[in-house]
């Protein structure tokens, strides 16, 4: 365990580690065809866009968007209900909940309905059902927004909000926000809507949560974007069409139209995907297609406008069983569009490797027994393969980004495992923690204790070269080799920085080798710092503030002045100026294997250093040379 000093004395840490929540892989089969729900009604007649709510065992409600005059393309929000009668479902006649308006946002069109249960009061009265919905007042059906209404039965009547729209488009060019999806977070009146929003540019994911406990002065939080990774490959963008969560496994699925037609004015394929609540929230992690819906699996040429099959608070209504509703056409296009439904039989694919975040793990080849290690510090440079020696080097601390999926930084450099396709795309080394696609990576479980490490960017997996020291560290397709085999383990909470400095407190910098403080007591601008014995002044306290990016300012107590450094020099000056937040004047503090500290200047890379011991002997910085005199205890002294 790393020790630090601690007055005249080494002291042990607190260590505190945050176990993350078991994640899941998911897999799915088909275990219905999709069939259409009902026929629907003859003539140049189309329904989509579902929204299918089963309330108990016997009762559904769906609701969708169709045209009420044949060959007239206008959308008005429809809905049907069924019953369970020995065995068979039997639909009610179509019902219209509202059509376009006369005269405001949604006059032209109404559709995407999405409808949940909880308690909204608006005007004085609570009601018990809300529904979100698309409308449109051009008839280029450009500039698509987003608006509520309220009712106190799922049948109806519907009461518009005044206040509408709630999520507006970004311009009258482009399409606008649509294929709303709501998800109750109270069973109350807080609820999260989960929508596309297409700006001319391309098309994206949001969330947003509002609470309309009392509509009349609603509140709405910042939207966050939620990541596409995983969902797309080049052949099409994919946009969300429906979300649901799944409480159990704390999973969100999303149904996402795959592949445009322009041809057809629809999509060829629904992409039905999950991904964990964490990963979801946070607009990270990478999407787990779970089944695809396409001409193959489901025998129609287009599947599209899709919904999960919730309950009335947006959730999956059984744990094992994912259904879901689609708009399906034939080549014949829109007139063809009718909703059918199909379910998939969910499973938890027992390949999941869970690190604890805070954790250090080493990580062991198979093939040759070393271990994945890096001692230099610069970004950019390359892992190797070393014999186990227990250095921070070779310990890195993991972060779990959800799902399989980490950042891996190393625990003496404080930098993260990378890998970037550039002129050498194989390559494998550290870099600031940017929080980039390139230091993701998936850590699957491949056969008894071994893992397979694949970068989440470049699709590589962590290979190793030889089993020889310092033989080269690199990323490649997986073909199971035992190269690309590593044993994970568990080392126990790794200290951070974090809890080792607190920002803006006031600390002492004893040398390891001399047991010597650095002292500056001149208080004007070029003045050089020095080794003087601890006698508690000001001069020799220095207060440590996080200035982002890894890296701290350190200004003198009695001064007020920032230690810097600027020439990229061995033997260059230590000394204080002004604090004017140049890169000189900013410090990484990197931890060695003995509860020690290297002083590393952002802007030159050179590490303060004390050569000889006693009273007055100059600071200056040098090149990291890994010694006893480049080494600081970092000792709180207020």
């Amino acid at each position: 365990m790393k020790r630090r000093l601690l007055t005249q004395v080494l002291a042990t840490f607190l260590l505190v580690s945050m176990l993350i929540t078991p994640a899941y892989a998911i897999s799915a089969e088909s275990i219905s065809h999709m069939a259409p729900l009902f026929e629907k009604a003859k003539g140049d007649y189309y329904n989509y866009a579902p929204c299918l709510i089963q309330l108990d065992n016997s009762t559904k409600y769906l609701f969708y968007c169709g045209n009420r005059e044949s060959s007239t393309i206008v959308d008005y929000i429809c809905w049907k209900k069924a019953t369970l009668n020995n065995g068979v479902w039997t639909w009610s006649s179509e019902n219209v909940a509202f059509g376009p308006s006369e005269s405001d946002w949604d006059m032209c069109h109404v559709c995407d309905p999405d409808v949940i249960k909880g308690q909204f009061d608006y005007n004085g009265h609570t009601y018990s059902w809300a529904m979100t919905y698309l409308g449109v007042a051009q008839w280029d059906c450009n500039a698509n927004q987003i608006g509520i209404a309220f009712s106190d039965s799922i049948e109806g009547p519907w009461v518009r909000f005044e206040g509408n729209p709630v999520i507006l488009a970004a311009n009258t060019t482009s399409w606008g926000t649509g294929q709303d999806s709501m998800i109750s977070l109270d069973q109350a009146g807080r609820f999260r809507i989960v929508y596309r929003y297409s700006d001319g540019t391309d098309d994206y994911c949001y969330y947003q949560d509002f609470d309309f406990s009392d509509a009349n002065n609603y509140t709405k939080t910042t939207p966050v974007m939620v990541t596409r990774s995983g969902l797309t490959d080049g052949i099409s963008h994919t946009c969300s069409s429906h979300v649901a969560y799944d409480p159990v496994r704390q999973m969100y699925y999303m149904a996402a139209e795959h592949i445009w037609d322009e041809a057809k004015r629809s999509c060829r394929e629904t992409l039905i995907s999950a991904l964990d609540k964490v990963n979801f929230e946070n607009g990270t992690g990478t999407w787990e297609i779970i089944y695809r819906y396409n001409e193959g699996t489901t025998g129609y040429a287009s599947n599209h406008n899709s919904s999960i099959v919730r309950d009335e608070y947006g959730m999956i209504t059984e744990s094992n069983v994912l259904a879901v509703a689609m708009s399906s056409s034939d080549s014949s296009g829109l007139w063809s569009f009718k909703i059918n439904e199909g379910q998939l039989a969910l499973s938890d694919i027992n390949n999941r490797v869970s690190l604890t975040t805070g954790h250090a793990y080493k990580f062991i080849n198979k093939a040759t027994g070393l271990v994945l290690d890096n001692w230099d510090s610069g970004n950019g440079d390359p892992c190797y393969a070393y014999e186990w020696t227990g250095v921070h080097n070779q310990q890195w601390v993991a972060t779990s980004l959800g799902g399989n999926n980490y950042k891996l930084i190393n625990r003496w450099t404080g930098k993260a495992l990378d890998n970037y396709e550039n002129s050498t795309p194989e390559v494998v080394y550290i870099w600031d923690d940017v929080f980039g696609l390139d230091q993701h990576w998936e850590i699957t479980k491949v056969s008894g204790d071994y893992c397979k490490i694949k970068n989440i960017k470049t699709n590589r997996s962590l290979t190793a070269t030889a089993n020889t020291n310092v033989s080269a560290i690199i990323a490649t397709p997986y073909n199971g080799s035992d190269h690309q085999l590593w044993e994970i383990v568990d080392l126990g909470p790794a200290e951070t920085l974090a809890s080792i400095i607190e920002s803006g407190s006031t600390y002492k910098l004893v040398n390891k080798a001399t047991g010597d403080v650095l002292d500056n007591w001149n208080s004007g601008n070029g003045t050089v710092c020095y080794s003087y014995i601890w006698s508690g002044v000001d001069n020799q306290m220095w207060t440590i503030t996080d200035v982002g990016a890894g890296e701290y300012k350190l200004l003198n107590k009695w001064t007020s002045k920032a230690l810097d450094s600027y020439d990229a020099v061995n033997g260059a000056s230590v000394y204080v100026w002004d604090y004017v937040g140049g890169v000189d004047q900013k410090w990484q503090i990197v931890s060695c294997s003995d509860g020690y500290f290297k002083l590393v200047n952002a802007k030159t890379g050179k590490v303060i250093t004390q050569s000889v011991q006693g009273n007055g002997n100059a600071i200056f910085c040098w090149n990291d040379i890994d010694i006893d005199t480049q080494k600081w205890g970092i000792v709180k002294v207020s």
